[in-house]
């Protein structure tokens, strides 16, 4: 009986994103392929949920935005999103809108996020999660 199939891919990605709960290791990430990137691919910007949009483009190149440009500065690359989501969660935590002001400054420090829409870095949030990640984590 394999644990981590307990889980369906979707709620795993979405927990360890978000709560950093339920993530494969490193082997079982490079050999599970969580999406069919080709399937869809006409309507990946309707139809594919942001989980699937983020692994397709980092694993295939398939379904980016210009969030997910990459960003080198001060000797450190990453996405757009990633370093909105850095802000958003560190500096601007206690703001009502960190992720909008997170966005302005990462606009302001990398001119390669030039793309990176509002509606794509702060998808709006419902008031429950997605996934409740404690239920049956310990069969995860």
């Amino acid at each position: 009986d394999n644990e981590l199939e307990s889980w369906p891919v979707a709620k795993q990605q979405w927990c360890c994103r978000h709560n950093g709960k339920g993530c494969p290791s490193t082997a079982t990430m490079t050999t599970t392929k969580a999406y069919d990137c080709i399937d869809g691919v006409q309507q990946w910007q309707t139809q594919w949920d942001h989980a699937k949009r983020t692994w397709c483009c980092k694993t295939s190149q398939i379904g980016c935005t210009g969030c997910d440009r990459n960003c080198a500065l001060q000797g450190f690359s990453a996405s757009c999103r990633d370093r909105i989501d850095w802000l958003k969660n560190h500096d601007f935590a206690d703001l009502e809108h960190s992720c909008t002001s997170s966005r302005t400054v990462v606009l302001d420090q990398c001119n390669s996020c030039s793309e990176c829409s509002v509606e794509d870095a702060c998808p709006a949030r419902s008031s429950r999660p997605l996934h409740d990640c404690d239920e049956d984590l310990q069969n995860w």
